[in-house]
Parts: C-alpha cells; structure tokens; sequence
C-alpha cells in the first residue's frame, strides 16, 4: 500500500533550486508515535506544535500522526494538531474484563484490562514505487508460532479508527524507505507482544505503551548517543547530543524561518575533534572515551557495517572493545539500532523498576535479578524491556537514566 502525496506549504531555508518539499501519508494502526520518539530509545526529537521534529541522516523531517477524519482535512490544508486514539471498550469487551478480574484478582491487586484492539494483519507500506514488501518479523528473526507463554489471545494490533502517519521534509523525497525502516512502520506488533509473559506488570505496561516501537537507528548515532548517556537522565542527554550536532555536524535543509537542524557528526570528524572541543559541549568525562571510539571506528579496528552479522554475544564483544562501551550500552545499541531481539539493557534504573513492578516490599540480590531478566522475558525480551522502560518512567515517575 502506498503513501499519498500533498503539496507542503513550506519551502527549503537554504538557499538552492529545489522544488517546492512534498508531504506523505502512510497508512498505520497501532502505532504510538509519541510513546515510540520519547520512550528514551532516541535523543533528537521534540515535540513543536503539535509535530514531532527530528533529522534522520542528513534530513530534516516532521511527523505526526492522525486519524482518517483528520487526514481529510489535512489534504485541504487545515493542519491540526495531534490526536490521539482513546477506542472506548464494547459491551462484549467490558464483561470479558468482569470475568477475568473475578478469575484472576488477588486482594489488593488490580488487574489491568485487556487492549481494546480487535485482531487484524497490519497492513504492508509500499515503497514509492509501488512495491510491496513482504511480511517480515520485528527484527528480521524469525518468532516462534504459537503463544507458547506469552500473550497469546487478543494480543493483534488495530484501532477503531484508521489512523495515518503523516511526514514532512523540507525537501524533495523520492524514496521514503528510509522513514518506515527507521520508524519500523510496517512491523505487526501482534506477533512481538504475544511473546511477552503474561503477568500483571506486564500486561499493564502493555496497555498503557500499547504501539510503542523500537526504532532502527544508524548505528554510529545511536552508540555515540548512548556513550554520552552515561549517568545522565534524558533530558541530560538530549541537550549534549543537541550541542554536538550543532558544534560539528552539518547543517541540513529545514523549512522557511525555521532555526537551523544539524546532521549528527561523523565517526571520523569525532576522531579529529579535540578533547576540549568535546568537553566545551558539556559531556565531561565522556569526551576522551567518545573521542578514542570514534577513532577506533574511524581507523577501521571496529567496524560497526558487519555487527549485524554476528551472534548476539559476539556482536556484544565487539561493541564492548569501544572505550566506554559497557554490556549496557552494548545490549542498547544492539536492540536500537541493529533489532536484537534478546538484547535487554540492564542499569541501575532498570533493575529498580524490576524490583518495583516484580518483587515489591520483597530484598532481592542484583544476581536474582539478572538471572529473572534473562528467563523471564521471552524471545523479545528486548522489546518487553523498552515497554517497561517507558511504563515505570511515565507511570510510575521513576527517575529515567540510560
């Protein structure tokens, strides 16, 4: 299925023959936009009026997503701002939720209520031309058939209402692949959320983050981002990685009037950058270990292009030769940019929403809870840790470090 174009109504700062920047329409369900761009997975995006504002390589890009009536009045160019879904649950729906809490509730303990989302094939976005892409799964691994323990039943994705994504450059796209491989638009989320285990924080987690994806980050970006990430709680790392894009990365097209965006700095113009330059961008004692990764990168002793075929433990050694590269942010990088599956992330904040949401009131050793992280979560751990993530961050205001 393919996008529809409009004609934007801005047009390129920079001073070239380009013609006037095109908008697109990709069909979605499911799909949490702002759960996805602020779940602590990604550094660059804000939300401005009512769009999530990012650069992805060297393109400037505005996103937002809507529903079907919307979308309408989009094309006759009355923009709005962004509406999230709120599907209200069916008679039907409502007393199978009243005979699963009498089933399953203990005392004191609330159960959480199924997601509202009837069962449906996510539909495929074409590329520009036309060509439809075949099914694949979250990562480009195959999941088991069957629930097994996960989810199971209901765990398919849809809305009540269709909903699209709508994109905007700020120059002309011919090719927009690029936009739903990083965004993982055209994933079936049913099949990763069935491998979740079915337990209250769980099924909790799900219900509140439902549409939350993992995106497919540039794998440079993504591990220079998370070595900039250590101790600091996001908005932290937000504005350090703002201010080295904005030191040594290139500028990049954005629309009529708009402050100026900046591609993120290459691996080799880290390498020639001095320390002090590094540290002026306020990320202290990560600049020497940022700088001699970016070198080793650069010089070719780790080469990031052929992570992606290695086991998992393999590709977590490789990463973990970088200065400041630790199995945490490895497990980051390999489950954000390169789609591990089993790759879960494991800090300290981490291990406090664990003991939070698994074992409350309960002393429960580091070594206990690795070992729980490791068997607990399924083939997807990854994903189910994300979901977590972004739970206990939003829900249960812990403080969020990466």
């Amino acid at each position: 299925m393919t996008g529809s174009f409009i004609k934007s109504s801005f047009s390129s700062a920079a001073a070239c023959d380009e013609p006037a920047a095109v908008s697109r329409f990709f069909p979605v369900h499911d799909y949490d936009l702002a759960a996805t761009l602020n779940s602590g997975q990604a550094f660059r995006w804000h939300l401005r009026e009512g769009w999530w504002e990012g650069v992805i390589g060297r393109r400037w890009v505005r996103l937002r997503t809507e529903t079907d009536s919307v979308v309408s009045a989009s094309v006759c160019g009355n923009h709005s701002a962004l509406f999230p879904l709120t599907p209200a649950l069916s008679r039907g729906e409502r007393e199978k939720l009243s005979q699963r809490r009498d089933r399953s509730q203990r005392p004191g303990q609330e159960i959480p209520p199924p997601s509202p989302f009837p069962a449906q094939e996510t539909p495929l976005l074409g590329d520009p031309e036309g060509v439809r892409t075949p099914p694949h799964t979250p990562f480009g691994h195959p999941l088991p058939r069957g629930g097994g323990e996960g989810r199971g039943e209901g765990t398919a994705s849809d809305s009540t209402l269709p909903i699209r994504l709508v994109a905007e450059t700020a120059a002309p796209v011919n090719d927009w692949r690029w936009l739903t491989h990083y965004l993982q638009a055209e994933l079936d989320l049913g099949p990763v959320l069935a491998t979740f285990p079915d337990d209250a924080p769980m099924r909790a987690a799900v219900v509140a983050c439902r549409g939350l994806r993992l995106l497919r980050q540039d794998p440079w970006e993504c591990l220079a981002s998370f070595i900039l990430s250590s101790t600091k709680q996001i908005v932290q790392i937000r504005q350090i990685v703002a201010r080295l894009c904005e030191q040594f990365g290139e500028q990049v097209i954005v629309p009529q009037n708009h402050e100026p965006a900046y591609a993120f700095p290459s691996a080799g113009c880290i390498a020639a950058a001095g320390e002090a330059e590094l540290r002026a961008c306020k990320m202290g004692f990560r600049a020497p270990n940022l700088r001699a990764a970016a070198r080793m990168i650069a010089g070719g002793d780790v080469d990031l292009d052929r992570v992606s075929a290695l086991s998992v433990h393999e590709a977590r050694d490789t990463l973990m030769r970088l200065p400041g590269v630790g199995g945490k942010i490895a497990d980051c990088v390999l489950l954000f940019a390169y789609g591990y599956p089993d790759a879960f992330p494991v800090d300290v904040w981490v291990m406090k929403a664990l003991r939070r949401l698994y074992f409350p009131r309960r002393a429960v050793s580091l070594k206990r809870l690795q070992k729980f992280a490791a068997t607990h979560f399924g083939p997807c751990a990854g994903y189910a840790q994300q979901y977590l993530f972004h739970y206990a961050r939003v829900h249960a205001k812990l403080k969020a470090t990466r």
